[in-house]
């Protein structure tokens, strides 16, 4: 039983790369980062891909990186998180690769409990995810079998919740450019029709904020949910009639937020 698992010394590594991208992020990725350092089992790396910050955020990748907390960094002109997702897959030099955005956070047990689906060597390992929202709403993995049939519900599964081997992009292809933020719904489907081994905790070890761009843009996010429903299969006027219906969800949600501030 993964609960079972002694908590390991700091010393303990995991064959994993943390990939951040980040721009302008100066207000919340120290957090980021020390949540990263503080693992009872570090990853191997931490690789953040700035976007040319003009906020401060370099000046704290630089301090992070100088104090060993963060094995490298670059900052210049990117085109988006698809684009820093795929670099970061470039420069990684594990065996696994993590996502997490600048404004996200691991719990400190999230690679210990992780480890041992690495160890068993699946493809990709899936944790829970809990938004802070208020209150905070815990994210479940709607593919309780994970098998290779792609059934039309969005995958409650979100990148920070996912570590994938880095052999997997390979063969699949790394992240579609063409999505700016469902880009990994995208490459979800296509490890569930290659058959892709999955592992899952059943752990909420992280923290996603409500200020990314899949909450800022949610109504893109919908839109090329319902892109790539297609692409995989789904009849279009099926896709279409459930963007209509996430649509008013997601605008219903957020009417019911407003009234409660």
């Amino acid at each position: 039983m993964i609960d079972s698992v002694p908590i390991l010394q700091s010393k303990a590594l995991a064959d994993v790369s943390v990939v951040t991208p980040c721009k302008n992020c100066s207000e919340y990725i120290e957090q980021c980062l020390s949540s990263v350092h503080h693992q009872h089992i570090k990853p191997r790396e931490h690789i953040v891909i700035d976007g040319a910050s003009v906020d401060g955020t370099v000046n704290i990748l630089t301090k992070s990186y100088n104090s060993g907390g963060l094995t490298f960094f670059v900052s210049e002109p990117d085109s988006g998180i698809s684009y820093a997702f795929n670099k970061g897959i470039t420069l990684s030099s594990s065996k696994y690769v993590c996502f997490l955005n600048s404004d996200d956070r691991l719990t400190p047990d999230h690679f210990l409990f992780a480890n041992e689906g690495m160890l068993r060597d699946y493809d990709i390992i899936i944790s829970d995810i809990s938004f802070e929202r208020n209150p905070p709403r815990r994210l479940f993995p709607q593919y309780p079998d994970f098998s290779s049939k792609v059934i039309w519900k969005p995958p409650q599964i979100n990148h920070p919740g996912m570590i994938i081997k880095k052999s997997l992009f390979e063969s699949l292809g790394v992240y579609d450019l063409n999505y700016e933020v469902a880009m990994d719904v995208d490459l979800f489907y296509r490890a569930l029709c290659a058959n892709a081994s999955v592992w899952k905790t059943s752990k909420v070890t992280v923290h996603q904020s409500s200020k990314g761009k899949s909450q800022s843009e949610w109504k893109k996010a919908l839109h090329e949910l319902y892109l790539i429903e297609t692409k995989f299969g789904r009849v279009p006027y099926l896709a279409k009639i459930a963007l209509g219906l996430r649509m008013i969800k997601g605008q219903v949600r957020r009417s019911i937020g407003f009234f409660k501030k």
